[in-house]
Parts: structure tokens; sequence; C-alpha cells
């Protein structure tokens, strides 16, 4: 009797728990209507950064970079790298550069992060990254 008795006692103890905890009103992650709040993201920065192209093949390479809507029509925005250069692009955080092809479609991409300055484009001209 005692066991079952426990049991009902440990049940009814867990149904109002919840109830318990959003009763209190400390300030620490609950405000004032007594429901939690979220902390909120930090706004995609809008600015042009700089970053940094290493082209580590030794041939030249065609690259896009600017915004991925506008990849479908990339012919503004392509730029040929020479072979085993440094070069310089101007981008916004969220933009992608991208190695494209001799039909001008895009063969491998990289997304720009606000903490990106380096992009690398491997030694056999098919892999690009961001660092």
């Amino acid at each position: 009797m005692k066991c079952i008795l426990r049991s009902i006692a440990y049940i009814l103890f867990l149904s109002l728990l919840p109830v318990a905890i959003s009763a209190q009103t400390h300030t620490g992650g609950i405000n004032k209507q007594n429901t939690y709040s979220k902390k909120q993201a930090a706004p995609v920065s809008n600015k042009q950064i700089t970053v940094t192209v290493k082209n580590l093949a030794e041939k030249s390479v065609v690259v896009f970079a600017g915004p991925k809507v506008e990849i479908k029509n990339p012919k503004p925005r392509l730029k040929t790298l020479g072979g085993l250069s440094k070069n310089t692009v101007y981008v916004k955080v969220s933009d992608v550069v991208c190695l494209m092809n001799v039909q001008d479609k895009p063969t491998a991409c990289t997304d720009i992060k606000l903490t990106t300055t380096l992009v690398e484009i491997n030694a056999s001209a098919n892999g690009i990254t961001a660092k």
C-alpha cells in the first residue's frame, strides 16, 4: 500500500513540477510575463568586406564573386585569375565565390562569412575553400 501511495505522490510531483517552475519570477532566464526570453540573432552585416583569393593552380581560372541569386547571369561579375596568383575581391557577407567552367556554370562554390579573409583555389583548380 505504501508503495502505491509513493508512486501516486511521485507522479503528482512530476506533473506539478512545470507549473512550479513557470511560476518563478526571478530575472535570470524568465521575463516579467513568466515566459522564457529568446536571444536575438545578430543581424547579417551588409557592409562590403575585402577577401583575398589565392589561386594555387598553375593554370588560369574564372571566378564569380557576388550574390548567389546573380549566379544565373554571371557575366558582369566574372573575373579571370592567373595561375599561382593572389587577387583581391570585394564582397558582402553571405555572398559566394565560385569556380566557373567554360560554359559559365559553377563547378565549386564557397560562402562568405563575416570572418572570411581568404579564399583558396586548390592546385587542381577543382575546389575552393573559405578561411
